[in-house]
């Protein structure tokens, strides 16, 4: 049905949303459809992975639910897509130099991350400029972000043990709902201007504290960051940097 919906569209595509079975992940039609985009010259696509629960239906073995929910995604998915969403899957991917890194916007959802792999797309996307990690599962238990052409960041709903945010030009970093180990929370973001913190105050009677790590209160990511506004250029910015900064944060506490 979605091959056929793609291959007799008529008139020009700029856009496409697809939900599919887990059973497209194991016979590969994936990988025919975002090829199949790429040809149309999409530039907007999201897709995703619909949930099955198979201990309902009586299938336990691991070997069919990873089939069911990998993909070895070719990397001029990440190269020739402009805006790229990914949501419920388990991914791999293989990087690989290109002149024409057109992705600008990438969103990752309910994703299992293999550290390499996210390394690596974060790397070789020299034009990505926005980022989204939200409900996703680190392989390394730690989320490491180092890009010098992100500007904009959103880490939502993330379990980790450390969390690294290295991005010279990020301006604009969004935090909802995190719990890690306080004193593993490191922003290296010289030309911050927006700290936006959130908690989902549903879970915080559920979950505070695990291993060591606490789920952050906008009150605790001003504090833990507030080592980055040492690294504006003069006193004048400082100050009025750090009473918007504290300003937002604290309106953000209050209000979320």
């Amino acid at each position: 049905m979605i091959t056929s919906n793609i291959d007799n569209h008529i008139g020009p595509l700029k856009s496409c949303i697809i939900r599919h079975l887990p059973e497209s992940c194991a016979s590969a039609d994936i990988l025919g459809w975002l090829r199949k985009l790429l040809e149309k010259g999409v530039i907007k696509v999201s897709i995703e992975r619909e949930s099955c629960d198979y201990r309902n239906g009586g299938i336990l073995d691991m070997d069919v639910k990873l089939a069911a929910s990998t993909i070895d995604l070719p990397f001029e998915v990440f190269s020739n897509f402009k805006v790229l969403e990914l949501k419920n899957y388990r991914f791999n991917t293989t990087p690989s130099p290109d002149s024409q890194q057109t992705l600008k916007t990438l969103t990752l959802n309910k994703v299992r991350i293999i550290s390499n792999t996210f390394h690596d797309i974060l790397s070789y996307c020299s034009s990505l400029e926005n980022l989204t990690v939200e409900n996703c599962d680190f392989f390394t238990d730690e989320l490491k972000i180092v890009s010098p052409s992100l500007k904009y960041i959103k880490i939502c709903n993330v379990n980790v043990l450390k969390i690294l945010v290295s991005a010279f030009n990020v301006e604009v970093i969004e935090i909802d709902s995190i719990i890690c180990s306080p004193e593993d929370l490191v922003f290296e973001a010289p030309k911050l201007q927006v700290l936006r913190a959130y908690n989902d105050f549903q879970i915080l009677g559920e979950i505070v504290l695990i291993d060591g790590r606490k789920l952050l209160t906008a009150r605790d990511i001003i504090e833990i960051c507030g080592g980055i506004l040492v690294c504006l250029f003069s006193l004048r910015k400082l100050i009025n940097f750090k009473f918007l900064f504290l300003i937002q944060a604290y309106n953000t506490f209050l209000f979320s």
